[in-house]
């Protein structure tokens, strides 16, 4: 998982753009630990989520190819909502 996210520019609104980070960190955090749980990222498996307000923002679920990129800035919490969701579908290891 990357977050490239901008912060401190001159034209930037300091509020939104702190709103924006936090935004992002509350969604990411515990995704490690839920694609552990899941125990679909098994082998080389790999799920890649890409969130960034420079270069676009994408993700890809293990063993697909990777999509074109969205460069708008409600990219940021979509894809860390997708790639939520996705991890939300598979069954945990324990109830398999």
């Amino acid at each position: 998982m990357f977050l490239h996210l901008g912060w401190g520019g001159v034209y930037m609104n300091r509020e939104e753009e702190a709103a924006k980070i936090r935004a992002c960190f509350a969604l990411a955090d515990g995704r490690v630990e839920q694609a552990e749980v899941v125990g679909k990222l098994r082998g080389n498996g790999r799920l890649t989520v890409v969130v960034s307000d420079f270069y676009g923002s994408y993700w890809v679920a293990p063993g697909r190819k990777r999509t074109e990129r969205d460069e708008s800035h409600e990219a940021l919490t979509g894809v860390l909502r997708e790639a939520t969701a996705w991890l939300e579908t598979k069954k945990p290891k324990r109830e398999r």
